[in-house]
């Protein structure tokens, strides 16, 4: 029997509800209910009606969306019933999905949008943020900004030909990265609705570590009070699913089958004054992806240590303008791969959750 639901967005009690009154899409699929409570839908939306502030989402397969059953609504004797759902993952997607139908769908229905995301923007910008550790015996925790400082952060905008903006500290004083930081707000108070783009792995979550930052500088003479709140008025996605979602191990792999050039930042490129075996010296080059010393590839240590010499110019030796010149080449490294990422479309954008607070510290 069919059975159509109807999604009801309202902000109550921090809930976030989804609903018919809004934005309307149609559908055909297939619905299961799990053990968790969760109803997840797997798809093919198209859309009936549009709002101004909105998001097209495409996909050339299904998707899974996790709702929350709250309550349904309906006469057990008529056909049609209208299941409340919230949508728990923050993502701001409207839905009303029809039970499956015998007779296929028109070929217009199936080459339409699948989702829209309310409130976003088809604004998408890769981003990376590179840290500055405060403590050479302490690791770097995104719960603990006295462990570092924000050493650069580079955007580049996906969807528009431009070459990349990158905000490097020039200086070692907390004020020089207050300015980073200033810099960094007013770009992203231009770019609400926008999808930061960023990429995942180890523990480190680079909107985390700018939000914590943000957080311990607002309020203190150059940033306004409540500065890490512009962070709230985008989405996020990262690469954490790609691979998986193209049956590969690696982002590595994926980038070889779709014949993306990975930049890989090779010290031996810049003539910085100093050769790596001097600090490599007492590493213990098995627990690094190096084979030895004067590998010339460049890792997130070498930028430790690295972004310190530049900050200090203690080594007279050193040029300062090539070590600059690395230095910000290795901290924007990433944002090749992920405009090339979505050029390809294997950054999937359905359930992209709207920046909280929460988010952020993950």
């Amino acid at each position: 029997m069919p059975v159509e639901r109807a999604a009801e967005r309202a902000r109550r009690d921090d809930r976030m509800t989804t609903g018919s009154q809004g934005l309307r899409q149609d559908s055909i699929g297939r619905r299961s209910v799990h053990a968790d409570g969760l109803l997840l839908f797997t798809t093919r939306a198209v859309v009936s009606r549009t709002m101004n502030t909105s998001r097209e989402v495409t996909a050339d397969g299904g998707s899974e969306i996790p709702l929350r059953v709250d309550h349904v609504v309906g006469d057990p004797a008529e056909p049609m019933a209208t299941v409340y759902c919230t949508d728990i993952e923050r993502t701001e997607l409207r839905v009303v999905i029809r039970g499956p139908s015998t007779a296929d769908p028109p070929m217009a229905e199936l080459d339409a949008p699948w989702l829209v995301q309310l409130g976003a923007s088809d604004n998408r910008i890769a981003m990376t943020v590179q840290p500055r550790s405060t403590s050479a015996s302490k690791r770097i925790r995104v719960g603990d900004p006295e462990t570092f400082e924000i050493g650069a952060v580079c955007f580049a905008h996906c969807d528009q030909p431009g070459d990349a903006t990158v905000y490097h500290r020039e200086d070692p004083e907390t004020r020089d990265e207050q300015l980073l930081l200033e810099h960094v707000v007013e770009d992203l108070s231009q770019a609400e609705g926008a999808t930061l783009l960023t990429r995942s792995g180890g523990t480190q979550s680079p909107l985390g570590l700018l939000s914590q930052r943000l957080a311990r500088a607002s309020g203190g003479g150059v940033l306004a009070a409540g500065a890490e709140e512009v962070l709230h008025g985008c989405f996020h996605a990262t690469t954490a699913g790609v691979a998986a979602r193209s049956e590969l191990d690696t982002l590595g792999e994926v980038a070889h089958q779709l014949d993306i050039e990975v930049d890989t930042v090779l010290l031996s490129d810049y003539d910085i004054g100093i050769d790596p075996a001097d600090w490599r010296e007492n590493w213990e080059i098995d627990s690094t992806p190096l084979s030895d010393v004067a590998d010339p590839r460049m890792t997130d240590r070498d930028y430790t240590v690295l972004v310190e010499q530049y900050l200090s110019i203690e080594n007279e030796s050193v040029d300062s303008a090539q070590l600059a010149r690395c230095l910000k080449a290795y901290a924007s490294a990433d944002l090749a791969l992920l405009r090339e990422l979505v050029a390809h479309g294997t950054m999937d954008r359905v359930g992209c959750p709207k920046l909280s607070e929460g988010v952020c510290k993950r």
